[in-house]
């Protein structure tokens, strides 16, 4: 189990290009990412925005939101919804999901194609970090691409772990970092700030 305070957006359609620039050759970075593609399954519960119940590559995982903070903002263009989640990973498990689960709607498959980077803090300092490098404390950007029964969406999010005194600030620091070079063009907002159970039901059931 580990605690991680993490920052979501989540918006419809492709990323824009400049984003998808910004991450690629703008944002501090150490090297070229390699995207990752996968399907991942939710548990869908409506109405039940603080729990995240998913089966990832042969493994259930399960999260529980442990405190939302306040709003915070970096810049004139990262502003979003700070939260503090729980993550429990089930290695041993080896269940076979029922064949009608995602017919009766239980389950909800989302297609990721995830491309991430990673910055070490240390000594009140960000670095970008290769992502092959094993790291105690630090934070991580995703850009991710998402299909819902083709329904396409994307997220940014940023999500800091370690020593769990240090989270916040952590996340803080890195998204202070990150601010400075992210493109004004699309400032990403509260309104769209929030995790997966949320946006899994934004989806599905057209709720705000």
């Amino acid at each position: 189990m580990g605690l991680t305070s993490e920052l979501r957006w989540f918006y419809p359609g492709d990323p824009p290009e400049a984003i998808a620039h910004w991450f690629e050759t703008e944002c501090p970075q150490q090297g070229p990412v390699n995207p990752e593609t996968r399907d991942d399954l939710y548990l869908f519960t409506p109405d039940c925005d603080y729990l995240n119940i998913k089966w990832r590559q042969n493994r259930l995982e399960i999260k529980w939101r442990q405190a939302e903070w306040a709003e915070v903002q970096f810049g004139d263009c990262l502003s979003g919804n700070l939260e503090t989640w729980q993550k429990c990973a089930c290695e041993e498990l080896t269940p076979t999901m029922p064949g009608d689960a995602e017919a009766k709607g239980t389950w909800v498959r989302v297609g990721k194609r995830r491309s991430q980077r990673f910055y070490q803090s240390q000594n009140a300092t960000i670095e970008p970090i290769s992502g092959d490098r094993p790291i105690s404390q630090g934070c991580s950007l995703e850009l991710t691409q998402l299909a819902i029964a083709h329904q396409p969406g994307w997220s940014l999010a940023l999500e800091a772990f370690g020593p769990t005194d240090t989270l916040i600030d952590t996340l803080k620091a890195t998204a202070t970092v990150l601010s400075a070079s992210y493109p004004r063009e699309y400032p990403l907002t509260p309104a769209a700030s929030f995790a997966y159970p949320h946006w899994l039901q934004q989806v599905l059931q057209g709720n705000p």
